[in-house]
């Protein structure tokens, strides 16, 4: 159940990834304020077509470096990440 397509960290600490479906992946954490969220996909040029993180209604933003994105959360919340396009 473990994923190995995806590496995050919550506050540079490492999270566990869980492969729940063919294209669903997923982690859990806690959290008591803001953190910074860093996702590395295992293929390198998965990103290319851009990151959509919604609820777009949050207005949250990920930066690019490489086969990594990165946003800030500022409280617990519930997000989906994915790419422009992809669909389950």
């Amino acid at each position: 159940m473990r994923s190995s397509f995806f590496a995050v960290t919550v506050n540079n600490k490492k999270v566990d990834v869980a492969h729940a479906a063919s294209n669903y992946d997923f982690v859990n954490f806690d959290s008591t304020g803001p953190v910074m969220l860093s996702i590395t996909a295992a293929e390198p040029g998965f990103w290319d077509r851009g990151v959509d993180i919604e609820p777009w209604r949050l207005g949250l933003r990920a930066t690019r470096h490489g086969a990594t994105i990165q946003c800030r959360l500022p409280a617990a919340t519930k997000i989906s990440i994915s790419r422009p396009g992809d669909v389950l």
